[in-house]
């Protein structure tokens, strides 16, 4: 990687080719071809909020020699520590991330920036959001007008993307997909910030919904999945409070089962949380429970049973739609 990596370190000295942009509710700089789904829709809220705008994250291009890895399956390894977290992806890029406001990348050579970035603001974020005391949970999230969202979360391939897109179809403002990042506001409430303005979506999902795949790109080599853009991106210094949580299972029929509560609210939120065992190594566990635990008595949090037949899925965005009060036009 290493001739290839120091012509993008030259690339990433020209201002022209520097993104500034919020993520998660983080101001974000980076080069462009490393943030493609922010660059793509000429996504640059920086200036509009903060005129002296300095980022709380720099992402730059350079080397990362590679490491020994704690965990390593399937082509990814991965090591964390305090202070740094290593994240390697054959095919895709090294990622090294420090003290919660750093990330370098060395790219592979070969690797499209759509791959690349898919993996920055999915894994290699979940590690910074953890590092800085913001919880990312692993769901989707949509708005309403009102400032408020709902949370979908599930185990991996429940449909919490599918149904996140669905529920876009219907004129609702997609907030976050696959990682959602939570932060406590000045009044006291939860918030949701919003992510990469992007959805992930299965193949058969994606022609179920007419999209043309020929103009997506893939997630990376291991996942039938590809990024489909967000119609109606949010600006990234805006913050929802989150009033829902609908947790998506598999079931005989579609039904909204009633709501969960206690204790019962706080043990599905941390089973949600995205990458759990990164709070022991990069987390602070008092604020990460003390903040779970304001979201679970801020919310109505009820189960959402799914059947796993497709041509049945929009009955969930009519339970959903319901399950927020919202008339479903």
């Amino acid at each position: 990687m290493g001739g290839e990596t120091t012509r993008q370190q030259d690339q990433c000295c020209r201002p022209c080719d520097t993104l500034k942009f919020w993520c998660y509710g983080l101001r974000t700089e980076s080069h462009r071809s490393l943030a493609p789904v922010f660059a793509a829709q000429g996504i640059d809220f920086a200036e509009e909020y903060d005129p002296g705008w300095m980022p709380d994250v720099r992402i730059t291009v350079g080397d990362v020699p590679p490491f020994e890895a704690s965990v390593s399956l399937n082509g990814i390894s991965f090591h964390a520590a305090p202070g740094v977290m290593l994240l390697a992806v054959d095919g895709i890029a090294r990622y090294r991330e420090e003290d919660g406001c750093a990330i370098v990348v060395e790219p592979d050579p070969v690797a499209s920036p759509e791959r690349i970035g898919a993996f920055l603001f999915g894994s290699v974020f979940g590690a910074l959001l953890h590092r800085r005391g913001i919880i990312p949970m692993h769901g989707s999230a949509v708005g309403t007008p009102g400032g408020e969202c709902a949370l979908i979360v599930g185990a991996p391939g429940a449909g919490k993307s599918t149904l996140t897109a669905l529920l876009e179809e219907r004129g609702r403002q997609v907030v976050a997909d696959d990682v959602s990042a939570l932060s406590s506001g000045s009044d006291g409430l939860v918030r949701l910030r919003p992510g990469p303005p992007r959805l992930k979506l299965s193949t058969e999902v994606l022609r179920r919904l007419g999209k043309d795949l020929d103009s997506l790109c893939g997630v990376g080599p291991l996942f039938d999945k590809f990024q489909l853009p967000t119609t109606q991106p949010v600006p990234g210094g805006q913050s929802f409070v989150v009033r829902w949580v609908f947790e998506l299972t598999l079931g005989v029929c579609n039904r909204l089962m009633p709501p969960v509560q206690g204790l019962a609210k706080v043990r599905s939120l941390v089973k949600h949380t995205y990458r759990p065992r990164l709070v022991e190594i990069l987390g602070d566990r008092k604020v990460y429970f003390e903040r779970l635990s304001a979201l679970a008595r801020q919310v109505v949090f009820a189960e959402l049973s799914r059947s796993d037949d497709l041509s049945e899925v929009h009955r969930l965005v009519d339970l959903v739609e319901a399950g927020m009060g919202l008339d479903g036009g």
